[in-house]
């Protein structure tokens, strides 16, 4: 009897639960730039290391028409590949970049990442 009390206070004493909340934390925030490091207008898409697709919606909650910086995925941990295309009227571009978002401490929430995706892949389309 003394022995399995004993157990008992032993192994109640390690066990810690994780208390985590429902909070859906951004994976990554993503600024998209020209060649000349200025703010960019692109269409913006994202796969996990998987090559599943992560969602990706404007920062400022517009359509995204005149977006230039990303809400990359909600708690969506590991690798994810960032991919711009843009036209700014005489030049079409593309650019990617890849962000590695971890967990937490406590294992509940991804760690937000910022990252700055240069779209430096430049065609001109003679429009001038």
């Amino acid at each position: 009897m003394i022995r399995s009390i004993l157990v008992l206070v032993l192994f109640s004493g390690c066990v810690e639960e994780k208390m985590c909340t429902d909070l859906a934390a951004a994976s990554a925030l993503v600024h998209v730039v020209g060649p000349d490091g200025s703010p960019l207008v692109a269409t913006v898409t994202a796969v996990d290391a998987d090559g599943n697709d992560v969602d990706v919606s404007c920062a400022d909650g517009s359509d995204g028409t005149t977006c230039t910086d990303w809400i990359v995925g909600y708690e969506v941990e590991g690798e994810i590949v960032v991919t711009a295309d843009a036209y700014d009227g005489c030049n079409d571009g593309t650019g990617s970049v890849t962000v590695d978002v971890p967990l937490d401490e406590d294992g509940c929430h991804v760690v937000q990442q910022e990252a700055t995706l240069s779209v430096d892949e430049w065609t001109d389309l003679d429009c001038g």
